[in-house]
């Protein structure tokens, strides 16, 4: 399989341009002038906070997080406060920045990554990663896994927001995961951490893996290698509508991961997944 290589984003607009620079190894992040209730992230500062959320819906004809439910988002964010957002089934790239600018205007100011859950037969849903300005970003393209991953960088934490296939079934999960092990086993950071909707649970997957055995045991397979590249994982149970547990938030070997739990009380209408929250810190 061909590897995942990175891109450079040079092309984005400004506000969700990918800052490409490292980190600087012994300075903290400055926000001066910024007025902010996200902390500062800092070299030596830990834990980190996170939170993912698939904010689509239930609905056939679009299942993309609708209008209406946007300030909905904004006021869990905002309850919140976390220093990292990993987002599933945006609806757009102007959808994210609507979503960023009211954020700021509430407060919270976050830098935007946008990338495509499936880049070849592209259907409008997107991955958003909101995270301080200044953190390194880079968006990684697997075309193994015919897919783009955002990627954003924290000292010696890197962050990685998925959204594991449901269209094209248990093969194209195996496939998007693969990409996601391989490009973490060469990462080269003391921690990585995998967060989003897998469409993928302990023992099953989404669609036809629920009732095929075939597909069940490919499913399967794949969320074992994933608990191999990243042992650490709590589960939390069921983060859906329909009892199924796809929200998961893994890391690599020595990663602390603490008080991952799901967050109930936000979704609305035809949202189907409840956000989930964790702190994270590296080894």
């Amino acid at each position: 399989m061909t590897p995942p290589t990175p891109r450079h984003p040079a092309r984005r607009p400004a506000s969700g341009r990918l800052h490409l620079a490292c980190v600087a190894a012994a300075g903290a992040l400055a926000f001066a002038g910024a007025v902010l209730a996200v902390r500062p992230l800092r070299a030596q500062q830990a834990p980190l906070t996170l939170m993912t959320w698939n904010v689509g819906t239930l609905n056939p004809f679009a299942y993309r997080l609708p209008a209406s439910r946007e300030d909905d988002v904004v006021r869990a964010i905002v309850a919140e406060a976390p220093d990292v957002v990993a987002l599933q089934e945006v609806g757009s790239t102007a959808q994210a920045r609507r979503v960023q600018d009211a954020l700021r205007a509430r407060g919270l100011d976050y830098d935007l990554t946008v990338a495509r859950s499936v880049v070849s037969r592209h259907d409008g849903r997107l991955t958003a990663t909101l995270h301080p300005p200044g953190l390194a970003a880079t968006l990684i393209v697997a075309p193994s896994a015919d897919a783009e991953l955002a990627v954003v960088s924290a000292a010696r934490v890197a962050i990685v927001n998925v959204h594991g296939p449901a269209n094209g079934g248990h093969r194209a999960r195996a496939r998007y995961f693969d990409a996601v092990r391989r490009w973490a086993a060469q990462a080269g950071v003391g921690s990585v951490v995998v967060a989003g909707d897998f469409n993928l649970g302990p023992g099953y997957g989404a669609g036809l893996s629920l009732v095929l055995p075939w597909a069940w045991r490919t499913d399967r397979a794949t969320f074992s290698g994933l608990l191999a590249s990243f042992p650490e994982y709590a589960s939390i149970g069921s983060t859906t509508f329909y009892g199924l547990a796809y929200d998961h938030v893994m890391a690599t070997p020595g990663t602390r991961l603490r008080g991952v739990r799901r967050v109930r009380g936000h979704k609305r209408g035809l949202m189907d997944h409840d956000p989930v929250r964790a702190e994270v810190e590296a080894r």
